[in-house]
């Protein structure tokens, strides 16, 4: 093994010196000797003073090579050892008699750490077998834990990697020591960098079939550049990945700073870089895909250099040669312990009475779920459910998914997994808040942008009227005393019928968008209760009708429903779709008309085509 000095620390030559004649001497007596007290009091002695010098030789070469890693230089000593035959025990005083031989290992990696391995066993001699090294992990309060050294296995070599001169062969056979005792916490998965296939619903798939990866996951294109500008840019990626693994070496946490740095390098020539170890690389990406979950719940975008945090996540994976199936399993991962996080927050600020709190972390929620969904029925999902159903009693997680649903329907489902209730059974707690607090009609949000989403509505029963021959305003009101009367018990049960919302109108413009014809229809959603039983109406003039599943654009706007801002509104959905280049049916649209004429600001209202 090497010994490294450097400039600024001329005097490690003469410990590195001296520490190699006390393991001589702690070696030669325990091997020559009888084996008395006398002789075990000096191994002992011996083996106590070179502990003492490896460890004060490990601190000055970590200050030197952190204070000036560049001019780091090789003095080798050759120290000849045995291997240990298997992971020995941690370092320890000895002591009581029958000790049949003592060895010390002075394991200097790269001129980065010194590591000292004594083992007490029986017998003459030392038996060789499989070689290791003790490291510190920081994950666990600074114990000390083996590591069996491994056989290095070439990482996969890609088109946009580039050997640069330069490299420093002792720093990085130290990081690779270093790197290997990251601890994996964001996954089950074994940390040899294996792929782990993921299936649709997110596990870890062991039959061997085709991976489903996440809806978000999309790396985009590799852009094409000249050989000279891609060699550049793989050059400098290469200096940022040696930064960030020897700021880790030297016990710092990753600077994220320098992972957006190394994505767009990446992302710009179309380049990748390859970590010195496995395990290394996972835990660069690790760190990538927790600052993009923290972005998305911040809303921070500009944390990732104003990256969207799905393209950070899957871009870097391949900037780090990271096999797709296993780099979705770490981000599944990272994304269900942030989730799990929030939900237990909330769930004890509810607890607290705290619900402003609550809310706010509902909102982070809803932040990292719209960026990094979890997909459908997924084993993470379940996982957080297990872990909630310990934290949180039945009522508080009721509450918690009730809020929330009001808050993000788009993403209840998921949510109403991880709080370990069956999504398909919680349609009535998702209303949406614009439906305040009535019952509307049953919808799925399929896509969603600033000017339109993408409805999918379930099969549902609604009243209506037909009223010909008057004006929007006049028309409407006719409908609503009509329809009034039926609620109020004008049927042939004779019950009274709880409102609901929104009032929906059928509009039929002209040719060019700027009128409507005299004909509307009103309608209303019947409440759940009545859904397969409607009252049959006392008045030939209110009709039942049974709807199919329907697939509809929405847009929403505000203000009072004017005619003319209705049929506006609706002219710019059908201009957005025809440039779309969506189906739908142009002949007719549908105002949501939500709130009462006594709400004065805040009015929220919709127009919707149905697609075909």
């Amino acid at each position: 093994m090497n010994l490294v000095g450097t400039e600024r620390e001329p005097d490690i030559g003469r410990y590195a010196k001296e520490v190699y004649k006390r393991a001589r001497e702690a070696r030669d007596a325990v091997a020559e000797a009888p084996l008395t007290a006398q002789v075990q009091e000096q191994a002992g002695s011996a083996l106590h003073d070179v502990r003492g010098l490896a460890s004060d030789l490990q601190h000055k070469l970590a200050r030197a090579l952190h204070a000036e890693p560049r001019r780091v230089q090789q003095q080798e000593l050759h120290i000849s050892v045995a291997a240990p035959t298997r992971a020995p025990p941690r370092p320890q005083q000895l002591e009581g008699p029958g000790i049949g031989m003592l060895y010390a290992v002075l394991a200097v990696v790269g001129g980065l750490g010194a590591i000292l391995a004594v083992r007490a066993a029986s017998g003459a001699r030392a038996r060789r077998a499989q070689g290791g090294r003790w490291v510190r992990d920081r994950s666990l309060g600074g114990k000390m834990v083996f590591v069996e050294d491994a056989p290095a296995r070439p990482m996969p070599d890609r088109s946009g990697d580039f050997e640069l001169a330069g490299q420093r062969g002792a720093v990085a056979a130290a990081a690779g020591a270093a790197a290997a005792s990251v601890p994996d916490t964001g996954s089950s998965a074994p940390a040899t960098g294996r792929s782990a296939p993921v299936t649709a619903g997110g596990a870890a798939s062991t039959d061997g079939g085709e991976a489903a990866m996440p809806e978000w996951w999309s790396p985009g294109p590799r852009l094409s550049v000249s050989g000279a500008y891609r060699e550049q840019a793989a050059r400098r990626a290469r200096e940022i990945l040696v930064e960030l693994e020897d700021a880790k070496l030297a016990g710092r946490d990753y600077d994220i700073g320098l992972l957006v740095a190394l994505r767009q390098v990446c992302g710009e020539a179309g380049v990748s870089v390859r970590a010195r170890t496995e395990s290394g690389r996972d835990a660069l990406f690790r760190a990538g895909a927790e600052a993009a979950a923290s972005a998305a719940m911040d809303a921070a975008t500009s944390q990732l250099g104003g990256a969207a945090p799905a393209r950070f996540v899957t871009g870097l994976a391949r900037d780090l040669d990271v096999p797709e199936e296993w780099a979705a399993t770490m981000s599944l991962g990272v994304v269900a312990g942030r989730a799990r996080g929030a939900l237990v927050d909330a769930c004890a600020a509810y607890r607290a009475s705290d619900s402003q709190e609550a809310v706010y972390q509902l909102l982070r929620l809803a932040g990292l779920l719209d960026a990094l969904p979890l997909p459908p029925h997924s084993a993470q999902a379940d996982m957080v459910a297990t872990g909630l159903a310990n934290r949180a009693t039945l009522p508080e997680r009721e509450a918690i998914f009730m809020t929330y649903g009001k808050m993000e329907p788009r993403t209840a489902d998921r949510v109403a997994e991880m709080l370990g209730f069956n999504p398909e059974l919680t349609a009535s707690w998702t209303r949406p808040w614009f439906c305040d607090g009535k019952e509307c009609p049953p919808f799925k949000n399929l896509t969603r942008d600033e000017d339109c989403e993408v409805r999918e509505y379930k099969p549902a029963t609604f009243y209506y009227v037909n009223v010909t021959g008057l004006p929007f305003v006049a028309a409407y009101a006719k409908a609503e005393v009509q329809l009034l009367r039926y609620t109020a018990g004008a049927n042939l049960k004779g019950v009274k019928i709880e409102s609901t919302t929104p009032a929906l109108v059928r509009f039929k413009p002209n040719e060019n968008y700027d009128r409507a014809e005299k004909d509307y229809v009103i309608a209303y959603y019947l409440p759940p209760s009545l859904q397969d039983d409607p009252p049959r109406p006392e008045s030939d003039s209110i009709g039942i009708i049974k709807a199919t599943r329907t697939l509809t654009y929405v847009a929403s706007f505000g203000g009072f429903g004017v005619e003319s801002n209705i049929i506006a509104q609706a002219k710019a959905l059908r201009d957005k779709l025809r440039a779309d280049g969506q189906r739908f049916d142009e002949s007719k649209f549908w105002f949501h008309l939500y709130d009462p004429p006594t709400k004065l600001v805040n009015r929220y209202n919709e127009v919707a085509f149905e697609a075909t």
